[in-house]
């Protein structure tokens, strides 16, 4: 039961160790968004041959693009809420084809934003459906983890996750898709600036829960078995030292040489025969069976 108690102190120290790790990962990972999404904004490539490699090396980099966003095609990805803060209502993320100026045959997705559930209908910010040539900056991002209660898109019309090839494929676009960022953002209209990179960064309470069940757990079998065991060590070593200070202080037998007397001699008493005063003196032959091996 003791080594089997001794694993809970050993397994939380072993998580504490990994969370120390796990937090050390996601620093550098903020550092590394913080960075990349700061950086200096470069034009799109218009040569891009591997789109999926492009996408992997170069996910949250600012990229600026020039053209006109095609409205009739545009869709809602919900439900969304506005990372921005501004507004507390349910809405939807506004993704709309974008026609590059330096290329008429090349089309993107732009996410414009967010927009409360009560513009859903283009109709109700008309305003904001810009017709001329724009100019905008975004950060291109990649495809969108789901999780267990993340609904299923139903194309064309029905978006629930970001899936850049099907999207690209229902509308007509290249796979490339773009989060514009918040000063593109049109009064009543989406606000950009959607892209969540506030990393929750909570190791550091995990690893002091860890480090301090193992702590815990380590006292609590201490004063359990550990004490038990040293107290029983030192009983039974007690034992033993006090069994060797009786072997040693009991007298041995040795045989007088000249009159055969057998006489009891402690340590430390004089060799010498208690009878005849004789100084040779032999040990009496013990009844106990011993083998030697001679060489």
């Amino acid at each position: 039961a003791a080594i089997v108690l001794l694993a809970v102190p050993a397994i939380t120290f072993g998580l504490g160790i990994w969370q120390v790790k796990r937090r050390e990962q996601k620093l550098n990972l903020i550092d590394f968004l913080e960075k990349r999404t700061k950086s200096e904004a470069i034009e799109l490539p218009t040569n891009i041959t591997d789109f999926d490699s492009f996408i992997k090396e170069n996910e949250y980099k600012p990229f600026k693009v020039r053209g006109r966003f095609i409205h009739s095609k545009e869709s809602l990805l919900t439900m969304r809420h506005d990372f921005t803060g501004s507004n507390q209502l349910p809405g939807g993320l506004v993704i709309t084809p974008f026609v590059l100026s330096n290329n008429q045959n090349k089309v993107i997705l732009v996410n414009r934003g967010y927009v409360p559930y009560t513009q859903f209908s283009p109709v109700s910010r008309e305003h904001a459906q810009i017709e001329d040539e724009v100019e905008l900056t975004g950060l291109l991002r990649s495809n969108e983890p789901l999780n267990t209660f993340t609904p299923k898109n139903k194309p064309p019309h029905e978006w629930h996750y970001r899936d850049i090839n099907e999207m690209a494929k229902q509308l007509g676009t290249l796979p490339i898709y773009i989060d514009a960022a918040e000063s593109t953002s049109i009064k009543g209209g989406p606000r950009g600036g959607q892209t969540a990179i506030q990393l929750r960064n909570d190791h550091m309470t995990y690893l002091i829960t860890w480090f301090s069940l193992s702590a815990l757990t380590s006292i609590l079998w201490w004063k359990r078995f550990a004490k038990a065991f040293i107290k029983i060590m030192s009983k039974e070593l007690g034992q033993g030292s006090s069994g060797a200070s009786q072997a040693v202080n009991k007298p041995m037998v040795y045989v007088c040489g000249s009159c055969h007397k057998e006489n009891e001699i402690r340590q430390k008493d004089p060799i010498r025969c208690i009878d005849c005063d004789h100084r040779i003196l032999y040990k009496k032959r013990t009844k106990r069976l011993v083998v030697f091996d001679a060489r």
